[in-house]
């Protein structure tokens, strides 16, 4: 008799592990993946067909930092159904961790608008276009002589090289990243958490404390700094 209720503690804590760590590892990947894109960057992609899979990169990019806090609130929604032994984690075949990722797809922490589908027309297209192409509204230019013709285009072309470099040169500047200011940040922050209490609910009190700074705090690992911490004082006063 006590071996079998050893038996089926045991397969319960092995059911238990295994939401737990594919809920971590699912976590852990999209962290390596994120660091490999902080670190290397996107690659510099030319021509139609990169221009195409460097725009279906950057929807994904947006998608995974919509989905990223709709991820914890799944993992969070995960332990907390272990904390509580929920009957339905210990049903054979049964997914708990996929069962709550299949969420995200309906709970995301903000919407983006629909992006125009055309491409824009760049600066340095734009300079180009303006330079060697007249507009239609400028007055019928007299007939010029074939010299006067080979001096135009001349002077065209080198005017539209120097405003090409100079706008080039502006648009690296514009893709430099900016900041973010200290009330966005705080504004992010606000939301993460406000998001994080309605996807998780009241469990998510007894799995994190979510400070005023943002930090996620366990409870658990602040129980154990605690007592630390009253040590180092105790022996400061000795």
């Amino acid at each position: 008799m006590l071996s079998e209720d050893s038996d089926n503690e045991s397969i319960h804590q092995l059911t238990i592990n295994e939401h737990f760590a594919k809920a971590f590892e699912y976590r852990k990947e999209r962290e390596e993946l994120q660091k490999l894109k902080d670190k290397y960057g996107s690659d510099v992609d030319e021509g139609e067909e990169d221009e195409e899979d460097s725009e279906d990169a950057e929807s994904e990019d947006e998608d995974g930092e919509e989905l990223t806090p709709a991820v914890d609130a799944a993992i969070l929604r995960t332990l907390a159904r272990i904390k509580r032994k929920d009957p339905e984690i210990y049903e054979q075949g049964m997914d708990v961790f996929e069962e709550e990722i299949k969420k995200t797809g309906k709970h995301k922490l903000s919407k983006r608008a629909d992006k125009d589908k055309s491409k824009p027309l760049t600066f340095r297209q734009h300079a180009l276009a303006s330079a060697l192409n007249p507009t239609s509204r400028s007055p019928s230019p007299e007939p010029l002589t074939h010299i006067e013709e080979q001096k135009a285009l001349r002077n065209e072309t080198i005017t539209a090289f120097h405003t090409a470099v100079d706008i080039e040169d502006d648009e690296d500047d514009l893709l430099v990243p900016r900041e973010k200011t200290k009330d966005e940040l705080e504004r992010q922050d606000e939301e993460y958490r406000d998001f994080l209490q309605r996807e998780v609910g009241e469990d998510l009190s007894t799995l994190i404390t979510i400070e005023d700074n943002g930090v996620l705090d366990e409870p658990a690992q602040r129980e154990e700094e605690e007592p630390k911490e009253k040590k180092k004082k105790r022996d400061k006063k000795a």
